[in-house]
Parts: C-alpha cells; structure tokens; sequence
C-alpha cells in the first residue's frame, strides 16, 4: 500500500434541518373502533397512506438532521481555512482493496499524532487539533476518513466496514505518510476509541500513547436511539445518506465487535488516558467504569469531567491539547520498550 495521490476537496453532502418542520408541523393519529364502510375503504386507504407517507417523511428528515453536525460542505471547508496561515495536505492512500483519505498538518518529520474519528464522522472533526499551531510545532497530525465515510472506500465503494480490526489495518497505513522514525500518540474519540486501543494494541513498537475520548467500549452497555429502529431498513434506510446507513449498519454490529475486543484489552501495553463526561448523552458515562477494571494495573490515566458532555475536543480544547502535548516528551523514550513511569496528571 504505497500509492500515494493528492487531492484538494471534500465531498459535498447537504445538511437537512428538522427545527423548522416541527414547529409547522404535527401528526394527529385518530382511532376508531368501527369498520368502515364499503365506500369509505378507499378513503380510508388514502388517509392512512397519508398519515404514513408524512411520518415516514418527517422521520427521515429529522433523523438526517440529527446527524448535519457531522457532515461540512466543500463550501464551509472552504471558508473555515480561508484566512488560516496552514492549510492541510491532503493524502489518499490507495491499494487493491483500500482507499484512506488524510489530511494532516505539521512536518512529517515530527512524531505522528493519528486521530480516528467516531460514527458517523469525517477528517474535518479533527480540524481544531489540524489547526492548532502548538500541536503542529510538536507533531504530524494525520486525521483520516475511517473506511466507509466521506472520501474512504472498501474495494471502491463506501459500503460499511464494521470491523474493528479491519478498520485498524486500513487506518495504520496512514503512518506511511509520516518519515520521523518514532514513536507517536494514536487518539480516538467515540466509535473511533476502541479502534484506536485496537490499532495501539496491534502495533505497540509505533506508538507511545493512547488516547481515548468519550470511547464506546463496554459492550454491555451500548446505547441505542429511538430512531436506530426505523432507519435500519426499509423506506427510510433508502432516503437517508449512505453516511447516516454506514453508521447505523457500525452500531448494529458494536456489541460484538467489542466482545471480540474483551481478550485484547490485556495485551495492552502502551500507556493510556482516557476521558469521560458525566452529561454524555451519546456514550454512557460508565464506559469509564468499564475502562478502569479492563485496565486494572495498565499505565493508565482516566479523567472525568463532570460537566462536560460527548464532545470532547470541542467542549474541552484545552484539557485535550495538554494531554496531547505532555505525551509528545516520551516520543523518544519510546523505541519498543520503556520502563517509564505514568506522572499524576496536572491539567491546567
């Protein structure tokens, strides 16, 4: 996998917003206990077609807007780095198989910081560390399309890829582009936690540092929405972007993929941090609970931020860049092995 192609432009997906709608619009369901009529049957047909067809697309316009946060315009990109003094590099890595879209900033001289996103999700969710000038003075931060959203693709298409380990496979390769010959910080928020613990747990001798923000790791303890029932199938799956079905399709297969991943937190061996907020309304905050039996006795760090909720990076810029920042001094401690020991954390 050593295909290297630039490129300089994000796909283009359209935000739906539902706030509109509901405040113009509501459903009125009327019960009978009579049977119609001959001569009303077919009245009655078409009310009820009604009622359905609005439901249906009320519903698939409001499960799409709840997913517009996650989605930027090659518009809005545009305008986001019109006036910043570093612009990404933009990278696919290509083989028979795999297509990984990168963008990353810093030199690639420096010590790779990899940051895998969730479900649903894209490299532009990582633009305030690819932004940030004092984590580019410190590292190459490469943040990737995860198989199956925006620009990446599984054998040509952008189908869903909801094995852990697979998408651990793919997103490694991305340190291909990274020519510093040490040891880095993989981060992963979301979906995007247990990846990253996959990817540290595969491959120990690249990095030095995990990460994990508001992971979704504890399989007894998934979270599902209201909506996940009806956009898994039928009409509704049909309207809703393939981004939206990608990542309905990886939550329906989590629980197990993260069973699989129960032996493989042991063999761990790469010091970990691990942050959670206590009003997380998408991740249980007892992830947390999870983390530190799993990593009972691990180099492990674990910080939980009463106040804060799913977003990590955004909410918590600052506590995120200080993480990110103390890791970059063991970079070249860290060659395959090291006997350091993990520093009470001083987060300001």
């Amino acid at each position: 996998m050593d295909v290297l192609v630039r490129s300089c432009s994000a796909d283009v997906l359209v935000r739906h917003s539902i706030l509109k709608v509901l405040n113009k619009t509501s459903i009125t369901i009327i019960r009978t206990t009579e049977v119609p009529r001959a001569d009303e049957d077919v009245r009655a047909t078409r009310a009820d077609k009604d009622v359905r067809a609005t439901f249906l697309l009320l519903l698939t316009i409001l499960c799409s807007g709840c997913f517009s946060s996650f989605v930027m315009t090659e518009k809005e990109l545009k305008n986001h780095y019109k006036n910043k003094p570093v612009k990404p590099t933009y990278f696919t890595i290509k083989n028979d198989s795999v297509s990984l879209f990168c963008a990353t900033t810093g030199s690639d001289t420096l010590p790779p910081l990899l940051l895998v996103h969730g479900a649903p999700g894209a490299w532009y969710g990582s633009r305030n560390l690819l932004d940030d000038t004092l984590v580019q003075k410190q590292y190459h931060i490469i943040a990737m399309d995860r198989l199956g959203y925006n620009k990446s693709k599984f054998k040509g298409k952008r189908g869903a890829v909801t094995s852990i380990e697979m998408q651990a496979i793919a997103i490694h390769e991305a340190l291909r582009l990274n020519r510093s010959f040490k040891t880095g910080v993989v981060m992963g928020s979301s979906f995007g936690g247990p990846i990253a613990a996959k990817i540290a747990i595969m491959y120990p001798d690249r990095f030095h540092q995990l990460i994990m923000l508001a992971p979704a790791i504890d399989p007894e303890n998934e979270k599902y929405w209201w909506f996940h029932l009806f956009i898994r199938g039928g009409l509704i799956r049909a309207l809703m972007p393939k981004f939206v079905n990608n990542a309905t399709d990886e939550k329906f297969a989590h629980v197990e993929e993260l069973k699989k991943l129960l032996p493989e937190w042991s063999k761990l061996s790469v010091p970990i941090t691990m942050v959670q907020g206590g009003e997380d309304n998408v991740v249980y905050p007892s992830n947390l609970d999870f983390a530190r039996k799993r990593l009972l006795g691990k180099p492990a760090e674990f910080v939980f931020l009463p106040r804060s909720g799913h977003m990590i990076r955004s909410q918590n810029p600052d506590l995120v860049r200080s993480i990110v920042l103390k890791a970059r001094k063991f970079s070249r401690l860290r060659i395959f092995k090291t006997n350091r020991k993990i520093e009470k954390p001083n987060y300001q």
